[in-house]
């Protein structure tokens, strides 16, 4: 799940990836499933906020997960040849089942469950197309974390 914060020079992201089990991780989509992703947002208006914080609260609000474990992976940056922006990588592991709190623009949002070889066929096959869900994903996979 990726989280956003604005600080003075660039938008702080923090994606979560949210493991259930071994071989399952939830990511969230646009309601007929058009846009798989994993959770994210941004909380510009609150220009000081900790990654880490805004991480577990967002994967409360789209997911309705909370995590006993949440884990800090890595800084990538987005597009450093026009850009300094950049996302932090959280693995959430140790979920517990909650409600969703969606805001009101997220209410048609889906969740699934998908198995590891599930997210990297949609990965190859075009289904995932977004690039901060596939470096996080990825990285984590390279890491042997997932």
């Amino acid at each position: 799940m990726v989280a956003l914060a604005r600080t003075d020079q660039q938008l702080i992201k923090s994606v979560i990836i949210p493991a259930l089990g071994a071989d399952n991780v939830t990511p969230a989509g646009e309601p007929d499933g058009r846009y798989w992703e994993l959770p994210q947002d941004s909380w510009e208006q609150e220009p000081g906020a900790d990654p880490m914080e805004m991480a577990c609260d967002e994967l409360r609000e789209e997911t309705g997960l909370d995590a006993a474990n949440m884990t800090y992976v890595d800084h990538l940056l987005e597009a450093c040849g026009y850009s300094n922006q950049g996302f932090h990588i959280f693995l959430a592991t140790g979920l517990r089942r909650g409600n969703a709190d969606l805001e009101r623009e997220e209410q048609d949002l889906v969740t699934r469950e998908f198995t590891l070889s599930e997210m990297e066929r949609m990965i190859r096959d075009g289904e995932i197309k977004d690039a901060t869900t596939i470096a996080a994903f990825g990285l984590l996979r390279l890491k042997g974390l997932l």
